[in-house]
C-alpha cells in the first residue's frame, strides 16, 4: 500500500524540492501508512516527515465542536442554549449553540467582515478583532435556522463559549480532554501568533512566473481554525472517531454534523488557510480514514485523500453566489466617493482610474469592477472571492457569499 501513496503523492507534488504534503492512511489496530514529499522549510531544506507539524485550518471544527459536545455530556450547556446566556454581548438572543455548529445561525463570515473592511490575510487577526465585528453586527445574512451558510464566525464564538463555560482557554479544555488522553502529543491550538511550535512547516504559494513565494500567517484565533498537529497524531484522532460511541456523537444524519460534513462520500472535512491545505476524510463502515496535510496552495487534498482511500473522484463544486438587495437607480456620474460602514468599521471608495470604476479599500489595491447589471457589479477579489456591488444614491450594499447586503453609506 505503501507504493500506492507513494505514485499518487509523486503525482501530487511534481516538484520535490519544493513544498509539499504528507498522506495518511488509516486503519485501526493496523499501523499507519504513509508517504511524504516536498520541503517543509524552503529556505532550509528541511524535509516533510511524518513528524512536521502543520496549521490544518477548518480540520480545527471538528475538535471544536467535540468541546462544546462535551461540556453537554458534563451537562454544563444545552446544544439549544442561546449563544447569549454563555456571551452576554453576543447581540443576537435568537441564535443558539447548535446553529453554530450546524453554520445555520446567519451570522456573517469573519474572514469576508475583515476583507470588507480592507484588511489583508496576512495580518494579525485575534480573537478580540473578531468579538469586536460581531458584536457591532445589527443584521444577519438570513433568520436563524433558516438555511445552511458556513460561517467561520460561529466556531471562533463556540471556542469562547468553551472557555466560558469550562474556565478554561479552548486549548487548555482540547488537551486535556482530547489530546493527552488520545496521546496525541504534538497537537494543539495556536492561538497566539508569536507561538514558537517546534517542527512546523511553512506556508506556501507558487509565483506566477515560477518559483515560490512564501505565504504569513498570523492568526491569533482558535476555534474556526489554528490547530496545528502531525499525520501520526490525526490518526490517532481518526482511529478514535470509529468507535461505536464517536459514530453516534459524530454521525447525526446528512449534513452538517458535529464540526464535519456528514454524507455519502463519508465524514470529512477539508481546511485551506494561507498556503496551508488539508483533508481528512473517514468511511466508518469500511473502517478507513485518509488524511492529507501540505503546505503548499497548489496541492489538491481532497482528490489526494479520495485516491487515497480508493473512492471516485469527487465532482466539481459550482462556485458560490451571493444573494444580494436593491439600491436606489444612481446616476453613473455620482458613483465615485467614498462609503462608510459601522458593522464593519470600514471605509471603502470608489474611484474613477482612466474611465474604469473601481473599488479601493485600506491595504489593498484598486480593483477594476464589472457591470452586471442596473447599478450592479461584480469584483473577484482574494483569489476565488466574488464581490457584488450594487449602488445607491446615498449608499452601497456589499455582498460576498458569506456577508450579504452590508450597507456603506456616502461620507463623501
Amino acid at each position: 500500500m505503501n507504493d500506492v501513496l507513494e505514485r499518487l503523492v509523486a503525482g501530487a507534488v511534481a516538484d520535490p524540492g519544493g513544498p509539499g504534503c504528507v498522506v495518511g492512511l488509516v486503519r485501526p489496530g493496523e499501523p499507519l501508512v504513509t508517504a511524504r514529499r516536498g520541503l517543509a522549510n524552503l529556505e532550509h531544506r528541511v524535509p516533510i516527515t511524518d513528524d512536521t507539524v502543520f496549521h490544518v485550518a477548518s480540520v480545527s471544527k471538528q475538535f471544536t465542536a467535540y468541546a462544546v459536545a462535551a461540556l453537554a455530556q458534563d451537562g454544563k450547556l444545552g446544544m439549544d442554549d442561546p449563544v447569549a446566556a454563555h456571551l452576554p454581548w453576543f447581540p443576537f438572543p435568537d441564535i443558539t449553540l447548535d446553529h453554530l455548529v450546524r453554520h445555520t445561525s446567519g451570522l456573517r463570515d469573519q474572514w469576508e467582515m475583515v476583507e470588507a473592511a480592507g484588511r489583508r490575510m496576512e495580518d494579525v487577526i485575534t480573537t478580540a478583532d473578531v468579538v469586536r465585528m460581531v458584536a457591532a453586527q445589527r443584521t444577519l445574512n438570513f433568520s436563524p435556522g433558516d438555511r445552511y451558510a458556513y460561517c467561520n464566525t460561529g466556531y471562533t464564538l463556540l471556542g469562547l463559549v468553551v472557555e466560558a463555560v469550562s474556565g478554561q482557554p479552548l486549548r487548555e479544555f482540547c488537551a486535556e480532554r482530547v489530546f493527552e488522553p488520545l496521546r496525541m502529543t504534538r497537537t494543539r491550538f495556536v492561538d497566539d501568533h508569536q507561538e514558537v511550535v517546534e517542527d512546523r512547516a511553512d506556508s506556501y504559494a507558487t509565483r506566477p512566473a515560477g518559483g515560490y513565494r512564501r505565504i504569513a500567517l498570523s492568526y491569533a484565533t482558535a476555534g474556526a481554525t489554528s490547530l496545528n498537529t502531525t499525520v501520526g497524531d490525526l490518526a490517532r484522532w481518526a482511529a478514535h472517531t470509529m468507535t461505536p460511541p464517536m459514530r453516534a456523537l459524530r454521525e447525526t444524519g446528512a449534513g452538517y454534523g458535529l464540526g464535519v460534513h456528514v454524507d455519502t462520500t463519508g465524514v470529512w472535512h477539508a481546511g485551506a488557510d494561507a498556503g496551508f491545505r488539508s483533508h481528512f476524510l473517514v468511511l466508518p463502515d469500511a473502517g478507513v480514514a485518509g488524511i492529507v496535510l501540505a503546505n503548499h496552495a497548489g496541492v489538491d487534498t481532497e482528490r489526494l485523500c479520495a485516491a487515497a482511500v480508493g473512492i471516485p473522484e469527487p465532482a466539481p463544486k459550482p462556485a458560490p453566489t451571493a444573494s444580494v438587495g436593491t439600491a436606489d437607480r444612481v446616476a453613473p456620474a455620482a458613483y465615485p466617493g467614498i462609503f462608510y460602514c459601522d458593522e464593519a468599521d470600514a471605509h471603502v471608495r470608489l474611484v474613477d482610474h482612466d474611465g474604469a470604476l473601481c473599488l479601493a479599500r485600506p491595504t489593498l489595491a484598486a480593483t477594476p469592477l464589472r457591470p452586471v447589471g442596473p447599478e450592479t457589479f461584480e469584483v473577484d477579489v482574494a483569489g476565488d472571492e466574488r464581490v457584488t456591488l450594487v449602488l445607491g444614491a446615498d449608499h452601497l450594499l456589499y455582498s460576498t457569499d458569506g456577508a450579504r447586503n452590508l450597507r456603506f453609506d456616502r461620507i463623501r
